[in-house]
């Protein structure tokens, strides 16, 4: 059995129509049914008359005669089969690739025939196979339908072949209404301009940074691919409709977030207000009883005329022995406070060593306000170590991970 279309033997089963095997040729791409002398019984022609009158009637009539008896010993449903291999001729879009110029993989496949009217395309691929530069690049497109077309090595002899093939195509398929062409090559152009002359629409398909222009030589459309990316590059309009309907997207979603920092906020300085009228109602600073009876606020104060030693004030800006605390305005004041302060504690408790923390829970006991605090105010440092380490009558001596304070 042969192709009815280019007598070809090779084929293949592609299943089958009303009962019958259909086959798909691999050289041209045709459909067509098994021949019916292969399906149907043979048809004994019943010639009673035509024995004794042979000699009478001449070759042609004897034809005629048989011809006439074959149509009407035929089944009917070979008409039905007729119309379905005719309808099966009709090639709407082919794809011819020129696989050393331009590699299509799936996806950019798949954009094109969404380019295409008809859903199904017809495809070629010229290319020398036995290139190594091609590795197992026709085994992926004979997996996806291409029929391969080899030509020997050469210049140019890949596309020498497709612009041959594609300049007849519409005689191999008469009913084709587009075509693509997929290669760089400017050579092409005249394949272009042929095809057109035959009211074909033509589709140059060619890549260029990366990307893949598709140019419908009919209207002049273009359409843009990112290969990297595997999608379309819209036009500048949807673009710019796409940017819009973005920022108008981003515009909203900054709202909302200022929206809620502005209740955090809000709620900060609630929560701010509140704290801090419970810390002025809480830490009051103590008053100072002057001669004259007026109160003024409380400093930290020396203990004046105090012959024991320093003793823990109270609220009321007094020693626990009745003497009045004056305020540490300079270095001089609040180097004599610590002085008789250590002297205190080591009358308390002359085995223990002071370090600076002990003395700075002490001093913060009495005065209401840690030494450092009062450092930084007179301007004499941050930490109450380095001021004692600034003073004459301080000595610090480190001991492990602490330092011990002795008077000099």
């Amino acid at each position: 059995m042969k192709c009815p279309q280019c007598q070809s033997t090779s084929y293949r089963k592609n299943g089958r129509r009303n009962g019958r095997q259909n086959y798909l040729c691999k050289n041209c791409g045709r459909q067509f049914l098994e021949t019916a002398s292969s399906v149907l019984p043979t048809t004994e022609i019943s010639l009673p008359d035509v024995g004794t009158d042979l000699e009478a009637e001449s070759m042609t009539e004897v034809t005629a005669f048989t011809e006439r008896n074959d149509r009407e010993t035929l089944p009917s449903d070979i008409q039905i089969d007729r119309e379905i291999l005719s309808a099966s001729e009709t090639v709407p879009s082919v794809l011819l690739l020129d696989v050393e110029n331009l590699k299509i993989d799936l996806n950019a496949e798949k954009f094109l025939v969404s380019l295409a009217q008809s859903p199904q395309i017809i495809k070629f691929a010229f290319a020398n196979w036995r290139n190594t530069s091609l590795a197992k690049q026709d085994a992926d497109l004979y997996d996806r339908g291409y029929q391969l077309i080899h030509v020997p090595n050469g210049k140019n002899s890949a596309d020498a072949k497709m612009i041959a093939f594609g300049a007849s195509i519409f005689k191999t398929y008469p009913h084709v209404k587009e075509v693509f062409i997929c290669s760089s090559d400017g050579l092409f152009m005249h394949l272009c301009h042929q095809l057109q002359n035959h009211g074909i629409v033509v589709y140059w398909v060619r890549r260029k940074d990366g990307k893949l222009i598709v140019e419908n030589r009919h209207t002049g459309e273009t359409k843009h691919y990112s290969i990297s990316l595997n999608t379309e590059i819209p036009s500048l309009d949807i673009l710019m409709n796409q940017l819009e309907s973005l920022l108008q997207s981003e515009r909203e979603s900054i709202d909302e977030r200022l929206s809620k920092i502005s209740v955090f906020s809000a709620l900060f300085q609630a929560r701010c207000s509140i704290a801090k009228q419970e810390n002025t109602v809480g830490e009051k600073a103590p008053k100072t009883a002057t001669k004259s009876g007026n109160n003024n606020n409380l400093t930290p104060e020396v203990v004046l005329n105090d012959s024991n030693g320093l003793g823990n004030s109270d609220r009321n800006g007094t020693a626990n022995n009745g003497n009045i605390l004056a305020p540490i305005d300079s270095k001089e004041k609040l180097e004599k406070a610590l002085i008789q302060l250590m002297k205190k504690m080591k009358s308390q408790n002359t085995k223990e060593d002071i370090s600076p923390n002990t003395l700075s829970k002490e001093f913060t006991n009495i005065y209401g306000k840690p030494p450092s605090s009062v450092i930084k105010e007179l301007g004499l440092g941050s930490t109450l170590s380095k001021f004692l380490k600034s003073c004459s009558c301080f000595k610090l001596q480190q001991k492990g991970n602490q330092y011990k304070i002795e008077l000099a």
